[in-house]
């Protein structure tokens, strides 16, 4: 995986796009770092922030955790499977 991921990075179009990506994404953060000055858009803000408390993010991160935790597992669980599954069928050993 580390070769596949060296080779990638070798590439000079891929170097360029990561670098594009990079500062397009500087850019954005300095962008809306800045207060709005639009009045309704203060009020916009200002009723999402209202809404949204720490405890809510914490939630929200708890729970993509969560999640992620379970999909890798069933990935592992099944590689397994099919790997345990194959070297029946060709080798004609169980493995556990």
């Amino acid at each position: 995986m580390i070769q596949k991921i060296k080779g990638f990075l070798s590439n000079t179009k891929t170097k360029v796009a990561l670098m594009v990506c990079s500062l397009s994404i500087m850019t954005m953060g300095v962008a809306f770092a800045s207060e709005p000055t639009t009045p309704g858009y203060q009020t916009v803000i200002k009723a999402i922030t209202d809404a949204i408390t720490v405890q809510d993010i914490a939630l929200m991160v708890g729970a993509v955790l969560a999640a992620g935790m379970v999909f890798v597992l069933f990935w592992m669980g099944a590689r397994k499977g099919s790997k345990g599954l194959m070297g029946a069928i060709t080798k004609g050993k169980i493995k556990i």
